[in-house]
C-alpha cells in the first residue's frame, strides 16, 4: 500500500515554495504537485510547513488519496507512477462532478421561500423570479448548471 507525505520544493522565481505530495510504493517515490504555493512565513527554517491552514488542506488531500487507494484492486502489483496517474485522474474527475447546482431551480426556490416570509420580502422575491425568467429566456433552457455560466463571466 502506498504511503503519502507532504514536502516543499525549493523557492521558485517568485519566491514561493511549491507543495508536493510524495507517494512511496515499493520503495519507489513519485512527487505529485499540488495547487498550493507557500511563502517563507508559512514555513520553518528547515522548510517544514508550519501554517495550520495549509497543513489541514494537505491532510485532506492525502486522506482523499488514501481513500482512493483503498478502492483500487491489485494496487500491490502497480508501479508508483501508475498509482500517481490514477490518483490524479480520480481527483480531477471527482472535483468536476462534486458540485452541481441548477441555478434556475435555486432562484425559484428562493423566490418561493421569500414569498412565504410575507409581504416585506415580496419585492426581493420578485427579483429572484425575474433573474430566473431572464436566464430561461436567454438560454432557451429550463435548467442550467451554474458551471455552465462560468464562460459568461
Amino acid at each position: 500500500m502506498p504511503t503519502f507525505s507532504a514536502f516543499v520544493e525549493s523557492k521558485n522565481k517568485k519566491g514561493q515554495y511549491r507543495v508536493k505530495i510524495l507517494v512511496t510504493h515499493k520503495r519507489l517515490k513519485k512527487r505529485i504537485p499540488t495547487e498550493w504555493y507557500l511563502t517563507k512565513e508559512d514555513l520553518t527554517g528547515k522548510l517544514k510547513i508550519k501554517s495550520k491552514y495549509h497543513k489541514d488542506l494537505i491532510s485532506e488531500k492525502i486522506e482523499k488519496y488514501q481513500k482512493i487507494c483503498d478502492k483500487i484492486e491489485n494496487i500491490e502489483s502497480m508501479t508508483v507512477h501508475k498509482i500517481a496517474e490514477i490518483l490524479d485522474d480520480a481527483l480531477q474527475n471527482k472535483e468536476e462532478d462534486l458540485f452541481k447546482l441548477d441555478i434556475i431551480t435555486y432562484l425559484m426556490s428562493e423566490y418561493v421561500r421569500l414569498l412565504a416570509l410575507g409581504h416585506k420580502k415580496k419585492k426581493s422575491a420578485g427579483a429572484y423570479q425575474t433573474v430566473a425568467n431572464s436566464l430561461k429566456n436567454f438560454t432557451k433552457r429550463n435548467a442550467i448548471d451554474v458551471k455552465q455560466m462560468l464562460p459568461f463571466f
